[in-house]
């Protein structure tokens, strides 16, 4: 692959690069461009290419997340290049930062544990109540997903 004399270091590293000349997008600005290359559609509400990874693959480890987001200042076109769009909360990602607490949220100060714990003992009773009105006394079944994504979510941190 030809490279300019402007750049001299990469010319010298070109045949280890990767170039992809068949990538093209429907849009010609950079932000819906960015979501149909995480999410393959230009339209918003759709599952990004992890939250799909995870919902196929699922997690290795259940007590991680199943696909994290490195997060600085966020991708053009927002949170929907990595959100779970119509999938159940439980495929949304962990952001993770480069700066200060990698995990923002995950200890919480020492006044608010147990309000904490008696947060999660709520969503946990709402979600068996649940359960039982719609005849499903299985932890298993699915009353209310985003509300056990979010208990999931909670107790991964917690």
């Amino acid at each position: 692959m030809w490279v300019s004399e402007l750049f001299p270091h990469i010319a010298r590293h070109v045949d280890d690069l990767c170039f992809i000349h068949s990538m093209q997008a429907e849009s010609n600005n950079h932000a819906p461009a960015s979501y149909q290359l995480h999410t393959g559609d230009v339209r918003v509400g759709k599952a990004s290419l992890g939250a799909w990874t995870t919902y196929g693959l699922g997690s290795e480890n259940q007590d991680l997340p199943g696909y994290v987001v490195l997060f600085d200042a966020g991708p053009l076109g927002g949170a929907g290049n990595y959100s779970n769009g119509f999938l159940p909360a439980a495929f949304q990602p962990t952001r993770l930062r480069d700066q200060g607490t990698p995990v923002l949220d995950l200890l919480p100060p020492d006044e608010f544990a147990d309000g904490q714990r008696a947060s999660l003992d709520l969503i946990r009773e709402l979600q068996r109540q649940q359960w039982f009105r719609l005849g499903r006394v299985s932890p298993a079944g699915l009353a209310f997903p985003r509300l056990r994504g979010t208990l999931v979510q909670r107790q991964q941190t917690f």
